[in-house]
């Protein structure tokens, strides 16, 4: 098993949020993948460019030729509509020639992401969204009119793979009987 990553806080990794300590806390130090295995985004670059032109070249030797095809590819989702850093109207989900890119959050801070194409290209895209605070937005990115410049989960269709959403009671609350069956 091999781990990547689909988006990091362009922040050092022992930063309280950084991507790359939350895995480790919750998940790394607790089961034996060798650490050669684990592919976090290169945040100790100075640049953020730079940095995602290096982790588009670690997904290139992994996956020549072609656009990585990852096994499991597991999102989050904001309030926003978000997914990894692909934020809204932002210049990252107009990406279509890489599969690395900066993306600026909507406060302003860099950070790194796949891009939509790699995302898409997973075998399986796995959505795991919890809480009453996010009901709302599951139901206009499942449900609703679809514009993915301005919500951006709604643009995660993969193209010779699965989608599947992990919604608890809460987050699922505003769906439509249907689309919670």
């Amino acid at each position: 098993m091999h781990l990547f990553w689909g988006d990091d806080r362009f922040v050092p990794a022992d930063d309280p949020s950084s991507n790359i300590r939350m895995v480790r806390e919750a998940l790394l130090d607790h089961v034996p993948v060798p650490a050669i295995n684990v592919h976090p985004m290169p945040v100790f670059f100075h640049d953020p460019a730079a940095a995602a032109a290096d982790y588009e070249a670690t997904l290139k030797s992994y996956w020549r030729g072609t656009w990585p095809r990852l096994d499991v590819m597991l999102l989050g989702l904001g309030a926003d509509g978000h997914t990894a850093s692909l934020f809204p109207h932002g210049d990252a989900l107009t990406v279509e020639d890489a599969f690395c890119t900066p993306a600026t959050a909507p406060d302003g801070s860099p950070r790194l992401t796949v891009t939509a194409p790699v995302i898409n290209a997973a075998r399986r895209v796995w959505f795991l969204v919890s809480g009453a605070a996010k009901a709302g937005i599951v139901a206009e990115v499942i449900e609703g009119l679809r514009v993915p410049m301005a919500v951006p989960a709604q643009g995660v269709a993969p193209v010779h793979g699965s989608l599947t959403w992990f919604l608890d009671e809460a987050a699922a609350a505003e769906l439509s009987p249907d689309a919670r069956a």
